[in-house]
């Protein structure tokens, strides 16, 4: 399993929606399944939802399928990047208040992936979601200066 957490100067509410709705402008190009500039990413709102980009040609690459939606406090999604369709990975993203603030939690697990594939990539997950959590509260802390 890999948790990672991080706080952001918001709402879970606020910070929810920046996760879900904003997804294309915080989420790192590096970490980009086509590799392209110009593409699009998106999560449909709701149990069953896509998790996907949409490339500049047209072609749409799914990343994932929503399995928990939980406004304002939990974003679960299998995850196919690593794993594939049929053996996905699990991420589920919570939204606690702290403070001023909101803790959004991260906790990726193999799913339905072997645990022993899950254990090969763990590395390569983990240094990912250092890069996506980071991007997230670089994002969310530039939102939040705009609108104070």
């Amino acid at each position: 399993m890999i948790e990672r957490a991080v706080v952001v100067a918001t709402t879970p509410a606020r910070a929810f929606n920046l996760w879900v709705s904003r997804v294309d402008l915080w989420w790192p190009p590096g970490h980009r399944v086509s590799g392209e500039a110009g593409g699009t990413l998106r999560i449909e709102p709701g149990v069953d939802g896509r998790f996907f980009e949409r490339t500049p040609d047209g072609r749409e690459l799914d990343y994932g399928r929503v399995v928990a939606w939980q406004p304002p406090t939990l974003l679960a999604y299998d995850f196919f990047l690593g794993g594939g369709r049929d053996a996905p990975t699990r991420v589920e993203v919570r939204f606690v208040a702290a403070g001023a603030g909101t803790r959004v939690e991260v906790r990726h697990t193999p799913g339905a992936l072997a645990p022993d594939r899950f254990d090969a990539t763990a590395p390569r997950y983990r240094a990912s979601w250092d890069h996506v959590t980071a991007a997230f509260v670089a994002h969310a802390r530039t939102i939040t200066e705009i609108t104070r």
